[in-house]
Formats: structure tokens, sequence, C-alpha cells
């Protein structure tokens, strides 16, 4: 029993570690590499504090009621108290958008929809998924850079950003308490999601993900399982958030 304790404080331990180095906006002792590159630092860096006052607060709570009559038309009908509804619901969209015309405008709606019905800044208990729904999301993550041609792109969609901060942090919307085979899907699924996340975002989108993930968690400490989720989902994204020349860039 004592074992067990202390490696549960030191899992917490380990996690609120990278809960502080999350918000910060770079690395420790991260440097610039030539100094007349001093004033394209100084753009990247008010280009972040621009994206992050978007991300953040005011901006992220003003999200939903601000959403555009198409994305709002894209909904219509579908049971807003349902996630998996509003999922199944984005999925039908994002896979028309990637067949039609104009994918990215259309894709940005179906997520801005999906967005507005399903905060992912909203404490965790505001509104919950299952396992079937978190199997849906990963399904979701592929489709929408496809339809959004995110790929490569450094500053994409807010929208984007969002939904992957979304991603992050959907494993935890899972009843904490699982038998033993469906905790371990969570943990798998939550550590494909991460990968997803490290694979398709830019290092902006990828901060962007972790602060709208995070923002979720509030102030209360989590379970174990929770934690374990964690673990799994945001170590994969750390690297493409804060490490490496593209992050510097973004």
């Amino acid at each position: 029993s004592k074992t067990r304790d202390r490696l549960l404080r030191d899992q917490k331990s380990y996690i609120y570690q990278l809960f502080g180095l999350v918000r910060q906006r770079r690395p420790e002792g991260a440097t610039d590499s030539k100094e007349d590159d001093a004033g394209e630092d100084k753009k990247a860096e008010q280009d972040e504090e621009a994206e992050e006052q978007e991300d953040g607060d005011e901006g992220l709570a003003a999200f939903g009621r601000g959403l555009s009559a198409a994305a709002v038309a894209a909904y219509a009908g579908v049971d807003g108290d349902s996630p998996s509804a509003c999922l199944l619901r984005c999925e039908e969209l994002l896979a028309a958008a990637l067949a039609g015309i104009r994918p990215a405008a259309r894709a940005e709606e179906a997520l801005e929809g999906l967005l507005g019905l399903l905060p992912p800044e909203s404490s965790l208990g505001s509104w919950e998924l299952d396992l079937d729904c978190l199997r849906l999301v990963v399904r979701l993550v592929p489709t929408a850079a496809a339809a959004l041609a995110v790929f490569g792109e450094e500053r994409p969609p807010a929208a984007w950003r969002r939904f992957l901060g979304l991603v992050l942090s959907a494993p935890l919307r899972i009843e904490e308490e699982l038998s033993g085979a469906a905790e371990l899907e969570v943990r798998e699924v939550s550590a494909r999601l991460g990968s997803l996340v490290s694979l398709l975002a830019s290092p902006a989108a990828a901060r962007s993900a972790l602060r709208v993930s995070l923002a979720a968690l509030g102030p209360s400490l989590l379970s174990a399982n929770l934690l374990g989720r964690m673990a799994l989902a945001v170590p994969p994204v750390l690297p493409s958030a804060f490490g490496g020349p593209l992050s510097e860039r973004g």
C-alpha cells in the first residue's frame, strides 16, 4: 500500500511538472541561434501572444456565441445534449467537405459547430464521452486535417487549434472508474491521440491544443486513472510544441 501511494504521488508530480512546462511559452533555457534574428523572434513572440489571447479567456468564451450561420445550420436538428450525435454529424460534415468543393471552408464550419456544442474548455463534468465517442474522435482527426489541408501550415485556423484541444482532453471525459479492459483501451487511445496531434499539429497549434486541454482541468486534482491517461496523451505533443527548429518558428 505504501509503495502504491508513493508511485501515485510520483505520477502526480510528473504530470504537474508537465503542466508547468506547457504553460511556458518556450522551453527553459531556450536561446536564439543568431542575433540578427532578433526582429523575427520579436514578431514571433508578438504573434504568439496574439494567438494566446485568441485562445484564452474572453476569446474562448465568446467563440460559441460567434458561430457563423453556416456552422449553426450544419448542426440543425442535432441533439446538442448528445456528444455522440454531435460527433457523428461532424464526421458526416467532414466527409462531405473532403469530397466537395471548398473543403477547407466547409471543414472549418463543421469544426466550429462542433466546438460550439462541445466547448473543449468547459470543465470535465460539463459534458462526457463514452468509448464509442472516443473511437469516433480518433476517426475525426485525420479527416479534419485532410479537409483543412493543415499539414505544413504554421498558422492554421483557430477552429483546428481548439479542436486539437478537444482531442487531447477527450480521454479525460470518459468515466473515471472503468474495468481493466476498458481502461486499457482508453489509455491506448490516449497515446494514439497524442501521437496524432504531434504528427499533424504545427508548433503553434500544438501549444494551443495543450493550453485548451489544460483549461478543462481547472485547479482540481486528477484521479490516478485520469493522470495515467494524460501521461500518455501529453508527452508526445511536447516536442512538437516546444522542441526543435520548427517549434521556434511557430
